[in-house]
């Protein structure tokens, strides 16, 4: 992932932030067809080390260059059918780690301005609050019984 970060970073002036976006959506809708078509009833992969580290690559490149590492990181996790709060701990980690590690390079980009964290504090209670939403949310028995 934080390879993907670098890799991301030393490319992201040369692919346009629409080209990485169509990319993912292409390798999401892939991803779909496959799952749809050719995969209905298998037994939950095993995760390898190879194609984790392939697909976190992909994740932090999507990520840097575009904002749209979810479906790369998925392609990865949810052929392995985690429980649902093994893989809700699992994003929510990566993708915490993911965007730390993007800190330093936006940064030396010139990324940040005065404007963006007047707007990153005026946002930060509705952040807090869906975050607590969403935990109690995932945690629910009706969720979780899948009603």
């Amino acid at each position: 992932m934080r390879v993907g970060v670098l890799i991301g970073w030393a490319v992201s002036s040369h692919l346009s932030s629409e080209f990485v976006g169509m990319m993912v959506g292409i390798v999401g809708v892939a991803f779909c067809l496959n799952k749809w078509i050719w995969s209905r009833n298998r037994s939950p992969a095993r995760g390898t080390i190879s194609a984790g580290l392939f697909w976190g690559a992909m994740t932090g490149i999507t990520s840097f260059v575009s904002h749209s590492g979810g479906p790369t990181f998925q392609i990865y996790v949810l052929p392995q059918y985690l429980q649902k709060m093994t893989f809700a701990g699992t994003s929510t980690i990566l993708f915490a780690t993911l965007n730390a590690a993007k800190i330093v390079p936006y940064w030396e980009m010139g990324q940040f301005t005065g404007i963006d964290m007047t707007i990153a504090l005026w946002l930060a209670p509705s952040a807090g609050l869906g975050t607590m939403l969403g935990k109690r949310l995932t945690e629910s028995k009706r969720l979780a019984d899948g009603v």
